[in-house]
């Protein structure tokens, strides 16, 4: 379960300020990647999964996605935002989301889909992650749904910078790889 922590000495200590998710069971929340806003505001997006092993008949149901999660007081309390988007639409166990404002204040979001066609996924919001824009395709040429895991890294001037894993048909082993976008 994620949550926030601050530390005010460089880290050699840490504070925990709030859950940023409430705690039903067999719902997980983690690696989350949080932007400023601004003064005392934060959002993060936080990888989510439902495990439902409610009939052995149907096996286990997957359902993975990303959310955007709002605190206004550097932490302390969290309130769900929004939806980003789903990550898996069978059982590869989803994907979290790395996060980056861009210099007019867009914020993007950056994240691996382990569904057909497997890649690298974004969307923006200009409403600080309360609605996200449709689907935008980075790259849709994985070659098996283990990938993503990105970082994201805003450059100088104004474009993200998104690393992460993946196996393509032109490298069939999994490799480091990076996408520079703009919306």
């Amino acid at each position: 379960r994620a949550f926030s922590a601050r530390t005010d000495d460089g880290g050699l200590s840490w504070n925990f300020q709030g859950w940023m998710t409430a705690y039903p069971y067999g719902v997980r929340s983690v690696m989350p990647s949080t932007i400023r806003l601004r003064d005392h505001e934060l959002l993060s997006v936080v990888r989510r999964r439902i495990d439902a092993h409610d009939n052995e008949e149907l096996g286990r149901l997957d359902l993975n996605w990303v959310e955007a999660q709002y605190s206004n007081d550097n932490g302390r309390n969290w309130t769900k935002r929004s939806m980003v988007a789903y990550t898996d639409l069978s059982h590869h166990n989803g994907n979290p989301g790395a996060l980056g404002r861009f210099p007019d204040g867009t914020v993007g979001v950056a994240y691996g889909f382990r569904g057909s066609p497997f890649g690298i996924r974004a969307k923006t919001s200009a409403d600080d992650g309360k609605t996200w824009s449709h689907e935008i395709i980075l790259r849709d040429d994985g070659l098996v749904y283990d990938l993503g895991y990105p970082k994201a890294v805003m450059l100088p001037d104004g474009r993200m910078f998104v690393c992460y894993y993946i196996a393509t048909p032109e490298r069939e082993n999994q490799h480091i790889a990076y996408t520079i976008w703009k919306p």
